[in-house]
Order: structure tokens, then C-alpha cells, then sequence
């Protein structure tokens, strides 16, 4: 078979100025209608409009819907698709999988495979040709029926090229169809191949036979020859998958587009000229029929959307003027413009992600309209026009404009057994979960099951989290406590409860904390260690402290404490342990020690992260090696065994780990490649992995790379990524999840990023502020009339890549060493804040 391209017609996409129409909307909730998915429409000779719908036949006479269905006719009426209308008026109707129906104004008639001779009850297409014999496009063949007599055409009889027909159409006595790709006809009892790259015929008009392609377009055959197409991308066509076709009495082309690819709507294709309805529910985004009486009245079917009603408008529209794009954050945008005079009855505003009229409707009363639905970091086009109820304004283009990236959400976490604390990115401090000792800070106890705000600063960069107290420091050096505080834990001199974050004396040179059970112990910027509360703090003896308390002369960078066993790396790399030793936690080789009073050094290898949590101690060498000791009778330690281990065990043998955290009964551990990995108790399926079995060894949890922190409680688990964006799984009775009401999820969970007032009260872009040059090379120049505080700059994955304090009203940042491409530049000014975007060249 000679094969046959798509001869590609060069059609200029011209400003096309389209004639004015009104719409009528017909559905259920206003007429009488069926149902609102029409799935096939066919005018006949008396201008009755007849509607295929999965509940009933609809005959529409311009006033009245009458409906045909089992209540009225006797015949199971249901799951109606194609409808075909003979020289004689009869209607004949095709359905899902229940035969064939014929209505002849009198009389109903079901054609099924147990009363006739139709070789199938599944029917994909009917037609009629001129002698009124019916054609049944089948997935056993080309169907005959002459009122009489069935005769199926398929491969084993006849010359067809294949049993599966996706539709079929006639010209004359000639019948058309679609076979796999096939365009073929049968004349009179000869088969032959007219063409190919057919999906189905869309119209027959005359000598003219429209083929939709597989492709994004259509073939044109006149007198069986191809003699014009059109595809998607290379013309003015508006989408790729097809509603509908057919054309008007000037030859015309007219398309009807479903929102599958990009946008739905109509067009008259012939002068590129599209049409979008600005009436509320009368949307063309989903079309699936279309019927063109004439240019001056047009039939649209639709799914969900009933039936709309085209038709030249009787009077003017006068287009709105003045329009304007106002506040723009990364999800909303706000728009305004002139009403013209006479005012309309509404507006519509048009949006999509191309520069083509299209897209998604909405609809106001008003000369203004904030959107709140749109992507972060996004491409928009924009338009609008008039609804002036008999008619409509033609669309006035209102430009381009382009939604930010938002600033990355959560920064820093910790979680308590049953609680947890998040500091955002813009240093704010969040609290969620068990609130029965002011854990949360909040002033009042009283669990809470969303993020909540501490206060109003937004300079924390650390926090801590016990069963119950917390502490965190702020950028200026400063330790904050809050919580319970029987036993000193809070440092504050006294052993009353802390409602609120609570300052730890007034030295501003802290650099790094821990909490355990009843308390606590922190590392200030000259690697000194200190402590308070009560237990074996690491002085000798039991004690208890009600303030920060030095240990000794060594320093130290890095510490971890379950309250019971503490864990310390020297700034020379070693490590060393104190506390209750009964399970081995402490790492000395044994056990006959049950409490190590001192810090005792475990080893000599040298060591970077330590993790210590009710009985079980974690760490990673400088190697990148996992390591576990401890209490291990339920498997907690990842060793794939039951059994206590008193030293520091390798976990496994690669040697890529970056951070270790725990949970109560499990363990989870970041690799440098960023990938996520978690072992032991899973009851409630806290380590994100879809069920709750038990992991004895590490395995990888997801297929993402992007992750930063991860730690839980009491069965649940909380999972930090480098954009900010925070995931949980497990239990949470108390709202220690931070999704809401108590939730059971073992598959991960996105918390939503919390706002405020103070976080969305951005600056006004206006010549007061200036952010320059951009695009820029290497020095990026701030100023602002108001004192500027911290300015950041993201790449795209969310990720800060520069920071740095400026304290007054300009200041310079240094990109040179950034790589080419797009950035965000958030700027701090007292509690306002202002995301831009910037080129670094």
C-alpha cells in the first residue's frame, strides 16, 4: 500500500476577530434535560436537537425536553453513544454494550444479539447511507442491516483489512471506515484502502470526508484524495484531542476542543478564530459533540457541562478596559480593570500556561478578581471579557505574568516522644502535638494537631525536643527553654514550669543542644559543655543542677542525650560516653559497670555524628561508617538480631552515611546521596514505608535523594526535605503528625506549611525598592527605604545556597560564585518579607 503523509497546510495564526455570539446553557439544574454528559447530538429535519446520554434519548424542540427512557418506552434505555438519523426520520442509536435502538417517531425497536441478528450487543459507531440501510462499525466487523437482513464483513468473508472498526460514515452508497489506522471503503462489494494515519472519520460533507489522525490534527479527503490537513503546533489549531467537527454553510470548519492536552473550546478553524463562552457553566472545556446548524447557530455537547446553545448575539458587549495585574505571590494572583458603559451583567477571566486564549474560566460580578489556585514558579497568560446576558464582549488580551517560587517552608526540626518543633525558613518557631506541660510553648496546655506559632520572632536556627520540655536557640546566641521543670531541666534557676520560651541566663554564645528525660546539656561556640537538670550528668555522682553547669575543661562539637545516656565527640574527633550502661548503651565493652559516672572515651577511631535515645546509641565515623550499640532485644539497632551489643557495631559495610536520627523502637539514616533509609519497630507504620512490618536491617524508604532531616517519636515519624517540604507517617493521638484530628498513615504525608500574618505581609514592589543589576554577573545591589535585616538567596530546588545580614537600609551580595541560571532572592525587612526572582549570568 502506497502510504500517505500529512500534507502540512502553512496556516498563519492571524488575530482573527470573532463574531459575537450568546450562550445558552441547558443542563440539569436548569432545564429539563437528561442528564449533563451528552455524549453524540444529531439535528433533524424539523430542527429537533436529539442528545445521547447515558440515562435517556433527549429530543429538544427549542422550548421542551422530552426524554425517552425505560418509565416511557418500555425499552432499556441507557448508555447511549452514537446517534444516526435516516432519510425516513428514524433515529438510530448505539449503545455501550446493550445493541442497537430505533425510534421512528411511533414505535421503539431494541436490536439485540438474543432477538435478532446483530452479531454483537458493543457498537462503537453507526451511520446511515442513501438508501437508509444502517452501518455498524463493530469489533467483529462492518455491520449491515437493510431493515431485513444483518451481513457482517470481516476478514473471513470479505475483503476488509481487519474486525475491529473504530467508525464508520457514509457518502451516497458508498460506505467509509477506520480499521487500526485503516481508511477503507466499501463500494457496492468491493473493499479497498483509501488512506491511512486514520483514527476516526469525524464528518462527511458532500465530496468532503474529515480523518482525525492518531496524531495531534485531521486529513481532508476530497473525492478520496487527500487534499488538505492540519496538525497541532503547525497551524492555529487550539488542541489536540477533539470534541468534535463539522462545518457551517460557507464550508466553514468548525472544531470543538476537550481539555485533555491543553485547553478545551471551539474554533472556527477556517478563519482561526476561537470561542470561549464568559457565562458561568457554560464552558466549552470538555466538549464532546458538536453540531453546526449554521455560522449562526451551533450546537455544543459536553461532559458534565450539558448542552450550550450558540447562537449571533442580538445586541452589544462593549469590551472592559484598563487592565492590570496586581499582587502576584507564588499561588495567587489579582487582577482589575475598567468596566465599560454600559456595565455588564459579569466578567470572566480566561488563564492559561501558552499564549493562547484557552484554559481555565473564572467567573465575577465585579471589576476585580484575586485567583487562588495557581502553580508556584509558573508561566501565565491571561484574559478577559463581558458577559452582557444576550451577548458577550469579544476577549481582550490581558498579557504575561509569572507566579514565584515560594520561599522553602521548614528549615529546622526536632520531635519529643509526642510532640514536635519546626523552625520555618523565615527563622519563625512552630510547635505541634502533646501539650500537657507547656511543651509547645504556647502559654496554655493543650494538645494541638497543626503547626502552631511560638511568638513573633524569626531569628531561631536550632530546637530541641524532650518528652516534655524544649529547648532552642536564636541567631544571636541566646538558649531559650520551656516545658516542665521539676527537676532543673529548664536551667532557669527554679523548678517551676516554663509556659512560654523562657531565656537560660544571659550569655549569647551557644552553639549546640540536647534534651533528654529531666535534662539537658548544650555546647557554646568555644566547644565548652554544659549541662543541668537531674541524673548522671557526668560529675561523679548523681546531681542535679538547676542552671547550666561547665563539665570539665575539654571541648567538645557535637553531643546527644537521652537522659539516661549521653553521647559527646571532641573536637579532636573522639568519642565519649556516660551515663546508664545496663543495656550497653555507654559502648565500654560491657556491662558490670551499670552506671559510667564520667565522660569515659569509647575507642580511638575518629567520629563526626552521634545519636543516643532510650538505650540505644548511634553514630558515624568520619568515614561516613553507621555504627550502633545498646539495647537491641527487639532488633531496634538494624543488625538483623535480637541481641544486646556493648561496643560500637558497624551497621552494614558502605560508608556514605551523613546523619543518623531515631524514634522510639526505630532508627533512620540520611545518605550523602541524600537517599532515606530506616529500620526496626513499624507498628504503625512510622517509617513511611506503606504497611507495618518490621524492618531488621535498613532499607531505602521512597526513591527520592532530596532529604535532610528525619526523626520520630512514640510511632510516629517526621521527614525533612532539602525544599523545605515536610512528610510524616505513623500514629498520632495527640497531633504530633501536624495534619490534623488523629490520623493512622503509613504511607508518607505532606504537612501543610503553615502561615501567618507576619509571613505574608510582603513588601510592595514600587521604585522604592530596588533589587540590582538583573540579570547579574557579581555583585547583586539591595536598597530599600526601611532597614533591611537578612537577605537569602535559593536556587530552584528550594534550596539556600547564600545568606547574609545586612542591618540597614542597602547592602551588596556577592553571586560570582553562583553557577549561571535562575534564583530567589527573599528579603527580610523587620517582619515583612519579599521573595524576587533574579538571572545570575
Amino acid at each position: 500500500m502506497k502510504k500517505l503523509y500529512l500534507l502540512l497546510l502553512t496556516i498563519f495564526t492571524v488575530s482573527a476577530v470573532a463574531q459575537n455570539y450568546s450562550y445558552t446553557v441547558y443542563n440539569t439544574s436548569n432545564s429539563g434535560i437528561a442528564a449533563n454528559n451528552i455524549y453524540d447530538l444529531e439535528v433533524d429535519g424539523s430542527g429537533n436537537v436529539w442528545l445521547a446520554t447515558d440515562f435517556a434519548l433527549s429530543r429538544f424542540n427549542g422550548t421542551t425536553f422530552t426524554n425517552y427512557n425505560f418509565e416511557n418506552t418500555g425499552i432499556e434505555i441507557g448508555a447511549l453513544r452514537k446517534i444516526a438519523i435516516d432519510g425516513l426520520n428514524r433515529k438510530w442509536v448505539s449503545t455501550v454494550q446493550n445493541g442497537l435502538i430505533m425510534y421512528n417517531g411511533t414505535t421503539w425497536t431494541h436490536y439485540r444479539t438474543d432477538n435478532s441478528g446483530i452479531p454483537t450487543n458493543v457498537i462503537n459507531d453507526v451511520t446511515v447511507d442513501a438508501s437508509n440501510n444502517v452501518w455498524l462499525a463493530t469489533g467483529v466487523g462492518l455491520v449491515k442491516f437493510d431493515g431485513t437482513i444483518w451481513t457482517t464483513y470481516n476478514t473471513s468473508n470479505s475483503g476488509i483489512t481487519g474486525n475491529f472498526l473504530s467508525s464508520v460514515g457514509a457518502s451516497g452508497s458508498t460506505v467509509y471506515y477506520t480499521n487500526e489506522g485503516i481508511l477503507g471503503k466499501l463500494s457496492g462489494t468491493t473493499f479497498s484502502i483509501i488512506g491511512d494515519q486514520a483514527d476516526r472519520i469525524r464528518r462527511i460533507v458532500g465530496n468532503d470526508m474529515y480523518v482525525q489522525t492518531f496524531g495531534a490534527g485531521y486529513l481532508k479527503y476530497t473525492n478520496e484524495d487527500v487534499s488538505g490537513s492540519a496538525e497541532y503546533q503547525n497551524s492555529c489549531m487550539l488542541d489536540c484531542q477533539f470534541g468534535g467537527m463539522d462545518t457551517d454553510q460557507n464550508n466553514k470548519l468548525w472544531i470543538a476542543y476537550s481539555r485533555e492536552c491543553e485547553s478545551g473550546g471551539l474554533q472556527n478553524f477556517t478563519d482561526c478564530a476561537a470561542y470561549f463562552p464568559a457565562v458561568p457553566n457554560a464552558s466549552f472545556e470538555y466538549t464532546s459533540c458538536l453540531e453546526v446548524v449554521s455560522s449562526n447557530l451551533i450546537w455544543v455537547g459536553t461532559f458534565e457541562g450539558g448542552l450550550v446553545k450558540m447562537a449571533i448575539a442580538s445586541g452589544t458587549c462593549n469590551m472592559p478596559s484598563n487592565l492590570t495585574v496586581g499582587t502576584i505571590t507564588s499561588t495567587s494572583a489579582s487582577f482589575s480593570w475598567t468596566a465599560p458603559s454600559p456595565a455588564p451583567a459579569g466578567y470572566t477571566v480566561m488563564i492559561n500556561n501558552s499564549p493562547d486564549l484557552g484554559g481555565t474560566p473564572y467567573y465575577t460580578t465585579t471589576n476585580s478578581i484575586t485567583i487562588n489556585d495557581l502553580n508556584p514558579n509558573s508561566d501565565y497568560y491571561w484574559w478577559l471579557a463581558a458577559n452582557c446576558g444576550n451577548s458577550q464582549s469579544q476577549w481582550v488580551e490581558g498579557g504575561f505574568f509569572n507566579t514565584p517560587v515560594p520561599p522553602p517552608c521548614f528549615a529546622k526540626m526536632s520531635n519529643g516522644d509526642n510532640h514536635t518543633l519546626a523552625i520555618k525558613a523565615d527563622g519563625s518557631l512552630w510547635a505541634w502535638g502533646l501539650n500537657d506541660t507547656y511543651q509547645l510553648g504556647l502559654g496554655v496546655t493543650g494538645n494541638k494537631n497543626t503547626p502552631q506559632r511560638i511568638g513573633t520572632a524569626n531569628n531561631w536556627v536550632a530546637v530541641a525536643a524532650s518528652s516534655f520540655h524544649s529547648l532552642a536557640l536564636k541567631a544571636d546566641g541566646t538558649l531559650w527553654a520551656w516545658g516542665e521543670n521539676g527537676n532543673g531541666q529548664l536551667g532557669i534557676n527554679s523548678t517551676t514550669d516554663a509556659m512560654v520560651p523562657t531565656q537560660v541566663g544571659t550569655a549569647t554564645n551557644w552553639s549546640k543542644i540536647a534534651v533528654g528525660q529531666q535534662m539537658s546539656i548544650a555546647i557554646k561556640t568555644d566547644g565548652t559543655l554544659w549541662v543541668w537538670g537531674s541524673g548522671v550528668l557526668g560529675f561523679g555522682d548523681f546531681h542535679t543542677f538547676l542552671v547550666p553547669t561547665q563539665i570539665g575543661t575539654a571541648t567538645y562539637k557535637e553531643v546527644s542525650t537521652s537522659g539516661a545516656t549521653t553521647l559527646a565527640i571532641r573536637t579532636n574527633n573522639t568519642l565519649w560516653a556516660w551515663g546508664w550502661n545496663n543495656n550497653g548503651s555507654v559502648g565500654i565493652g560491657n556491662t558490670s559497670t551499670t552506671v559510667v559516672y564520667t565522660p569515659t572515651q569509647i575507642g580511638t577511631a575518629s567520629w563526626k555524628y552521634v545519636e543516643a535515645n532510650q538505650g540505644a546509641s548511634y553514630g558515624i565515623k568520619t568515614d561516613g561508617t553507621l555504627w550502633a550499640w545498646g539495647f537491641n532485644t527487639d532488633g531496634r539497632l538494624g543488625f538483623g538480631t535480637t541481641s544486646n551489643v556493648l561496643s560500637p557495631t558497624q551497621i552494614g559495610s558502605v560508608s556514605i552515611w551523613a546523619k543518623v536520627q531515631f524514634g522510639m523502637g526505630f532508627g533512620t539514616a540520611i545518605r550523602t546521596d541524600g537517599s532515606l533509609w530506616g529500620w526496626g519497630s513499624n507498628t504503625q507504620g512510622q517509617l513511611g514505608t506503606g504497611d507495618n512490618n518490621f524492618r531488621p536491617t535498613p532499607v531505602r524508604i521512597g526513591f527520592a535523594n532530596d532529604w535532610t532531616e528525619a526523626g520520630g517519636g512514640d510511632r510516629y515519624g517526621i521527614y525533612l526535605k532539602t525544599n523545605g517540604n515536610a512528610f510524616t507517617a505513623g500514629w498520632s493521638p495527640q497531633g504530633q503528625m501536624g495534619i490534623g484530628p488523629n490520623a493512622l498513615n503509613p504511607n508518607m504525608v505532606q504537612i501543610a506549611c503553615p502561615t501567618n500574618a507576619l509571613e505574608t505581609d510582603e513588601l510592595e514592589v514600587s521604585e522604592t525598592m530596588k533589587v540590582y543589576p538583573n540579570p547579574v554577573k557579581d555583585q547583586l545591589q539591595i536598597a530599600f527605604t526601611s532597614k533591611i535585616s537578612t537577605a537569602s538567596i535559593y536556587n530552584l530546588l528550594g534550596q539556600e545556597v547564600i545568606a547574609i545580614k545586612i542591618d540597614a537600609n542597602e547592602g551588596s551580595i556577592d553571586v560570582s560564585q553562583l553557577a549561571p541560571g535562575t534564583y530567589i532572592v527573599k528579603v527580610m525587612a523587620g517582619d515583612a518579607i519579599k521573595t524576587l526572582k533574579i538571572v545570575k549570568q
